[in-house]
Protein backbone atom coordinates (compact mmCIF):
# COMPACT_ATOMS: atom_id res chain seq x y z
CA UNK A 1 0.00 0.00 0.00
CA UNK A 2 2.85 2.86 0.57
CA UNK A 3 4.05 1.89 -2.90
CA UNK A 4 0.79 3.01 -4.51
CA UNK A 5 1.87 6.57 -2.69
CA UNK A 6 -2.22 7.17 -1.90
CA UNK A 7 -3.06 5.81 -5.15
CA UNK A 8 -5.96 3.52 -5.19
CA UNK A 9 -5.74 2.69 -8.40
CA UNK A 10 -1.97 2.19 -8.21
CA UNK A 11 -2.33 0.10 -5.48
CA UNK A 12 -4.61 -2.43 -7.51
CA UNK A 13 -2.34 -2.61 -9.78
CA UNK A 14 0.40 -3.17 -7.72
CA UNK A 15 -1.36 -5.77 -5.77
CA UNK A 16 -2.26 -7.33 -9.17
CA UNK A 17 1.35 -7.58 -10.37
CA UNK A 18 1.94 -8.79 -6.47
CA UNK A 19 -0.39 -12.17 -7.19
CA UNK A 20 0.94 -12.91 -10.88
CA UNK A 21 4.73 -12.11 -9.25
CA UNK A 22 4.16 -14.51 -6.26
CA UNK A 23 2.00 -17.19 -8.12
CA UNK A 24 -0.62 -16.37 -5.66
CA UNK A 25 0.70 -16.73 -2.43
CA UNK A 26 1.63 -13.71 -1.14
CA UNK A 27 4.68 -13.10 1.36
CA UNK A 28 6.00 -10.32 2.23
CA UNK A 29 9.79 -10.52 1.52
CA UNK A 30 8.40 -11.75 -2.38
CA UNK A 31 6.46 -8.52 -2.59
CA UNK A 32 9.28 -6.59 -1.01
CA UNK A 33 12.01 -8.00 -3.40
CA UNK A 34 9.32 -7.44 -6.49
CA UNK A 35 9.38 -3.54 -5.29
CA UNK A 36 12.99 -3.25 -4.89
CA UNK A 37 12.17 -2.95 -1.42
CA UNK A 38 13.90 -4.53 1.89
CA UNK A 39 12.40 -7.58 3.32
CA UNK A 40 10.55 -6.78 6.94
CA UNK A 41 12.90 -9.80 8.27
CA UNK A 42 15.91 -7.86 7.44
CA UNK A 43 14.94 -4.60 8.63
CA UNK A 44 14.24 -6.50 11.93
CA UNK A 45 17.86 -7.63 11.55
CA UNK A 46 19.23 -4.20 11.29
CA UNK A 47 17.98 -2.66 14.45
CA UNK A 48 18.91 -5.55 16.13
CA UNK A 49 22.46 -5.06 14.79
CA UNK A 50 21.94 -1.30 15.79
CA UNK A 51 19.85 -2.15 19.61
CA UNK A 52 22.75 -4.70 20.27
CA UNK A 53 25.56 -1.93 18.88
CA UNK A 54 26.92 -5.27 16.66
CA UNK A 55 29.57 -2.87 14.85
CA UNK A 56 30.78 -6.09 12.89
CA UNK A 57 26.98 -6.91 11.80
CA UNK A 58 26.73 -3.27 10.34
CA UNK A 59 29.64 -3.20 8.37
CA UNK A 60 27.92 -6.62 6.97
CA UNK A 61 24.63 -5.40 6.29
CA UNK A 62 26.02 -1.79 5.10
CA UNK A 63 27.79 -3.84 2.51
CA UNK A 64 24.75 -5.85 1.70
CA UNK A 65 22.75 -2.39 1.13
CA UNK A 66 24.85 -1.44 -1.81
CA UNK A 67 22.38 -3.28 -4.37
CA UNK A 68 20.14 -0.92 -2.76
CA UNK A 69 18.89 2.85 -3.59
CA UNK A 70 20.37 4.76 -0.39
CA UNK A 71 16.99 6.65 -0.16
CA UNK A 72 14.90 3.28 -0.63
CA UNK A 73 17.17 2.09 2.31
CA UNK A 74 16.17 5.20 4.70
CA UNK A 75 12.45 5.38 3.43
CA UNK A 76 12.09 1.55 4.75
CA UNK A 77 13.89 2.41 8.06
CA UNK A 78 11.65 5.67 8.69
CA UNK A 79 8.50 3.05 7.85
CA UNK A 80 9.75 0.35 9.92
CA UNK A 81 10.75 2.66 12.74
CA UNK A 82 7.17 4.29 12.84
CA UNK A 83 5.43 0.75 12.71
CA UNK A 84 7.79 -0.36 15.94
CA UNK A 85 7.07 2.91 17.67
CA UNK A 86 2.93 2.38 16.66
CA UNK A 87 3.08 -0.72 18.00
CA UNK A 88 4.62 0.65 20.75
CA UNK A 89 7.52 -1.86 20.69
CA UNK A 90 9.45 -1.79 24.14
CA UNK A 91 12.55 -1.28 22.68
CA UNK A 92 12.27 1.61 21.21
CA UNK A 93 11.14 4.41 23.32
CA UNK A 94 9.43 7.77 22.28
CA UNK A 95 13.02 9.34 23.28
CA UNK A 96 14.99 6.57 20.78
CA UNK A 97 12.38 6.96 18.10
CA UNK A 98 12.97 10.79 17.77
CA UNK A 99 16.88 10.33 18.03
CA UNK A 100 17.04 7.67 15.13
CA UNK A 101 14.08 9.56 13.18
CA UNK A 102 15.91 12.81 13.20
CA UNK A 103 19.21 11.35 12.31
CA UNK A 104 17.38 9.63 9.49
CA UNK A 105 15.67 12.88 8.12
CA UNK A 106 19.01 14.20 8.47
CA UNK A 107 20.38 11.75 6.08
CA UNK A 108 17.70 12.14 3.62
CA UNK A 109 18.42 15.80 3.61
CA UNK A 110 22.57 15.15 2.64
CA UNK A 111 21.57 12.31 0.07
CA UNK A 112 18.96 15.56 -1.60
CA UNK A 113 22.40 17.39 -1.50
CA UNK A 114 23.83 14.74 -3.34
CA UNK A 115 26.53 13.34 -0.74
CA UNK A 116 27.79 10.06 -0.99
CA UNK A 117 25.15 7.99 -0.29
CA UNK A 118 27.05 4.42 0.64
CA UNK A 119 28.96 6.77 3.15
CA UNK A 120 26.29 8.36 4.41
CA UNK A 121 24.29 5.29 5.21
CA UNK A 122 27.45 4.17 7.02
CA UNK A 123 26.73 7.44 9.32
CA UNK A 124 23.26 6.43 9.54
CA UNK A 125 23.96 2.98 11.33
CA UNK A 126 26.83 4.23 13.33
CA UNK A 127 24.94 7.75 14.61
CA UNK A 128 21.99 5.18 15.51
CA UNK A 129 24.19 3.14 17.72
CA UNK A 130 25.72 6.38 19.24
CA UNK A 131 21.92 7.48 20.01
CA UNK A 132 21.36 4.26 22.20
CA UNK A 133 24.05 5.15 24.51
CA UNK A 134 22.53 8.41 25.56
CA UNK A 135 20.45 8.20 28.42
CA UNK A 136 17.02 8.95 29.01
CA UNK A 137 16.43 12.75 31.56
CA UNK A 138 15.03 10.28 34.37
CA UNK A 139 17.90 7.80 33.82
CA UNK A 140 20.11 10.58 34.43
CA UNK A 141 18.52 12.28 37.33
CA UNK A 142 18.47 8.93 39.39
CA UNK A 143 22.27 8.32 38.46
CA UNK A 144 23.05 11.60 40.04
CA UNK A 145 20.78 11.04 42.83
CA UNK A 146 22.42 7.85 43.55
CA UNK A 147 25.88 9.30 43.12
CA UNK A 148 24.94 12.23 45.37
CA UNK A 149 23.81 9.60 48.09
CA UNK A 150 26.89 7.69 47.51
CA UNK A 151 29.38 10.85 48.09
CA UNK A 152 27.21 11.92 51.15
CA UNK A 153 28.40 8.38 53.11
CA UNK A 154 31.47 8.38 52.02
CA UNK A 155 32.83 11.60 52.45
CA UNK A 156 34.30 13.20 55.85
CA UNK A 157 32.16 15.67 57.42
CA UNK A 158 33.22 19.16 55.76
CA UNK A 159 35.30 21.95 58.33
CA UNK A 160 32.96 24.43 60.21
CA UNK A 161 35.15 27.30 60.20
CA UNK A 162 35.96 27.42 63.99
CA UNK A 163 37.94 23.77 62.56
CA UNK A 164 38.94 24.87 59.68
CA UNK A 165 41.11 27.76 61.11
CA UNK A 166 42.15 25.10 64.26
CA UNK A 167 43.67 23.09 61.48
CA UNK A 168 45.00 26.11 59.78
CA UNK A 169 46.71 26.98 63.07
CA UNK A 170 48.19 23.49 64.00
CA UNK A 171 50.09 23.60 60.61
CA UNK A 172 51.52 27.11 60.80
Amino acid sequence: SRAGAGSLRDTLTLLDQAIIFSKGEIKANEIASMLGLIDPAYLADIFDAILCRDRKKLIEIIKDLQNYESEVVIDELIAYLKERFFEQDVRFSTLLCDRFFRILSEAKNLLFLNADSGFILTLVFFKMVEATYIKEVDQMIESYEKEIKKTKTTSPAPLTPALHAEKSAAVD
